[in-house]
């Protein structure tokens, strides 16, 4: 039988991280499945409460993303509207906004999104939650493509 509850403090916290260790090769549909399901939403919520972590810079996080996959600054033009706009967006001299949003015609295959370039409020690392959400999160899966 399940014996859960809130996970309200760190030692709450650390007791459900051993918890979840032990728990870690439990079948899908069996009743410790289920408990690994329900600590493993509750640390998720204390650590967002308790550990945030910011946004990435906007050009730290295309530049990052660029390296990964090999590309250079021509790589980005068709999706950022040209060599000038990529030159201004990558000097900081023209901030990434909603408005470059038509220009980003680019499918949902990174893990630089679209809403991390915009800064969105409550995006962040929990971007699962803003990616297919609401209808006004809907251009939040835009992102760099693969190589």
């Amino acid at each position: 039988m399940m014996n859960i509850f809130p996970v309200r403090t760190e030692d709450d916290y650390h007791n459900a991280l051993a918890r979840i260790e032990t728990l870690m090769d439990a079948e899908p549909d069996t009743e410790e499945g289920a408990e690994l399901d329900v600590l493993a939403t509750l640390v998720d919520a204390y650590e967002a409460d308790h550990f945030p972590i910011d946004a990435p810079d906007p050009v730290e996080a295309i530049l990052f993303r660029m390296d990964q996959l090999g590309m250079d600054r021509k790589d980005l033009e068709p999706f950022l509207g040209g060599r000038g706009r990529v030159s201004e967006v990558l000097n900081r001299k023209r901030n990434l906004s909603r408005s470059a949003e038509p220009t980003m015609r680019v499918p949902s295959v990174s893990q630089v999104t679209f809403c991390i370039l915009l800064n969105r409020p409550g995006t962040g690392p929990h971007m699962h939650r803003a990616v297919g959400g609401s209808s006004s999160d809907k251009k939040c899966d835009f992102a760099l493509p693969p190589p």
